[in-house]
């Protein structure tokens, strides 16, 4: 992806990330700063090709890595993330573009409510009951068996990483930084 022309034909300026109102790609709107973790800024946007709202997260690796070794940290997340996009799941996050520009890579992906299960469980004083938890665990289950069955490990499942469809069911979302589940080793927090 290219940081494209915002409206106006003129560029917009860099805030390590893209301001409000940039185009990246040609066609993702960024709208509003969502948030921003150790490796990652989250931005609500908008596909103005599909007409439609979507998440853009921008990715950068761990520290200050090499050349080499950012080599291979973008060939491990694209292999990432072709999987991603290609394991289409009710219960897990879709994944719509990555693009690389400047240095900065960028993933697109679909928007959901904001609202997490840990939001869900603070507003209901730190308890929800039985039948609701139960529903919320087989529908994160059935979307991590889709992503193990595509020889992927989530190694972040969280209340903060699980959202809600509009109608109701959970999605299992932040799958990047997954871990081949062949490669062995020690996945998740």
């Amino acid at each position: 992806m290219t940081t494209g022309e915002a409206s106006g034909g003129e560029e917009r300026g860099n805030d390590s990330g893209s301001p409000h109102g940039t185009v990246i790609g040609g066609r993702y709107q960024l709208r509003a700063r969502m948030g921003r973790g150790g490796m990652s800024m989250v931005w609500d946007a908008y596909d103005v090709s599909l007409g439609r709202p979507v998440v853009v997260k921008e990715l950068t690796p761990d520290g200050d890595p090499d050349p080499e070794a950012y080599t291979r940290w973008l060939g491990r997340l694209r292999r990432e993330v072709r999987v991603l996009a290609s394991t289409l799941h009710r219960h897990l996050a879709a994944i719509y573009d990555l693009g690389e520009s400047e240095g900065r890579v960028w993933i697109v992906m679909e928007r959901l409510d904001q609202r997490s299960l840990a939001d869900r469980i603070a507003d209901r004083g730190g308890r929800l009951d039985v039948t609701e938890t139960a529903r919320i665990g087989l529908e994160v289950l059935r979307g991590l068996r889709a992503l193990y069955a595509a020889g992927m490990a989530h190694g972040d499942v969280k209340p903060r990483n699980v959202l809600f469809r509009p109608d109701g069911p959970a999605v299992l979302v932040d799958q990047l930084g997954l871990t081949f589940a062949d490669e062995g080793g020690v996945v998740g927090t």
